[in-house]
């Protein structure tokens, strides 16, 4: 899902986009963000509120890789295709200052490339994080639920995508500090 810079990316086929955006739903670093909403949720008691015990822990994984697993597989495999959008994220690379870098992450939540490699609205995350954060009212407990709080699922979420992206575009730079090598 990630373009090194320099690397001349591969036109996909709306199957190819498919099977991407399902692949990946699951890999270690979704894994890794599972775990990270949920800890982060547990540490500050916030939506889905379960409460802060070891049970309450166990429920907010389950929430997490439920929501963040539906809104992928909503997002890359289906709305990448009906929107005719590149899914994948274009890496800027140290060519580039930290602070540049770190601005073209997080807009990357609202700024994406279509299928032609032309900047637009990145419809694929909105609708696919909308629809996840839609989806968790059949799940999370029922005070959580509602307009306003599917909003600020909506929101963290974007939030979320954006940490994300962030940890995308520096990880080498982070593992190259701690001399060590990426995982391919």
């Amino acid at each position: 899902m990630t373009i090194q810079p320099g690397q001349k990316p591969q036109r996909l086929t709306g199957r190819q986009t498919s099977v991407l955006g399902l692949s990946q739903s699951f890999t270690l670093f979704s894994a890794f963000g599972w775990l990270a909403s949920a800890g982060y949720t547990q540490l500050v008691n916030g939506s889905p509120n379960h409460g802060v015990d070891s049970g309450a822990f166990g429920e907010r994984l389950g929430a997490a890789a439920i929501r963040n697993t539906s809104q992928n597989i909503i997002g890359n495999a289906v709305m990448a295709r009906v929107f005719h959008q590149d899914p994948r994220y274009f890496k800027l690379g140290r060519n580039y200052g930290f602070i540049h870098r770190a601005a073209y992450a997080v807009t990357r939540v609202l700024v994406t490339r279509n299928v032609d490699g032309n900047a637009r609205i990145n419809f694929t995350l909105l609708s696919g994080h909308l629809a996840g954060a839609v989806l968790t009212n059949a799940y999370y407990p029922p005070h959580n639920h509602g307009f306003s709080e599917t909003g600020k699922t909506f929101g963290t979420a974007l939030e979320g995508a954006a940490v994300g992206y962030l940890v995308t575009e520096f990880i080498d730079d982070g593992l190259d500090i701690a001399h060590l090598q990426r995982l391919e």
